[in-house]
């Protein structure tokens, strides 16, 4: 699908969105901890076995070409798995960190909003929400954002009904009369 705000609107918050804070920086990165961890636990299990794989191959690279070799071949062979243990720890030590930053980097902008669904639906659900859901700029899903407003416009006009009968004093049942049943009601 595409987007069917120009470029020059979508550079520019709203100034709703501005004072609702949805565009300040995200401080948090493990928003959903369990996806998260789970998601990195795989960038880096998919890591270890491409260096497992690499090892490999270079140890059969070597010791093939230690084989060859007139004389000395024994003494490379004997030091063959020490220097290639020392290889694959270092190369270790230096890539986990990099794929769990890049894992972190590249998760938080799909557990954030998930997070932020979760809880305007079920603020929706509940009737606390009549505000439509606004996601970070530089976020993924935006468009599934844009489809659940759609989808939960009635609900948030009935939401937003019965927030304003209660606060200008009508009865709770009046406002509730006017809502859209929900799917916990049914």
């Amino acid at each position: 699908m595409t987007d069917s705000l120009p470029n020059a609107e979508r550079a520019s918050p709203p100034t709703w969105a501005l004072q609702q804070g949805s565009f300040k920086k995200r401080k948090v990165k493990l928003i959903l901890p369990s996806l998260q961890i789970r998601l990195i636990g795989y960038f880096a299990g998919a890591s270890l076995l491409s260096l497992g794989l690499q090892y490999l191959l270079f140890s059969q690279s070597i010791s093939s070409l230690a084989s060859d070799l007139p004389r000395d071949g024994v003494i490379v062979l004997d030091k063959l798995p020490g220097m290639l243990a020392g290889v694959f720890l270092t190369s270790a030590a230096l890539i986990f960190p990099v794929i769990a930053w890049i894992g972190l980097q590249t998760t938080f902008r799909f557990a954030g909003p998930l997070y932020r669904f979760e809880k305007h639906l079920s603020g929706v659900v509940d009737g606390s929400e009549s505000n439509a859901c606004n996601l970070r700029r530089g976020d993924q899903l935006q468009q599934v954002c844009r489809l659940m407003n759609e989808a939960t416009r009635l609900q948030r006009e009935a939401n937003a009904s019965a927030i304003q009968a209660q606060a200008n004093g009508e009865s709770k049942s009046a406002a509730a009369d006017n809502a859209v049943p929900s799917r916990r009601a049914a």
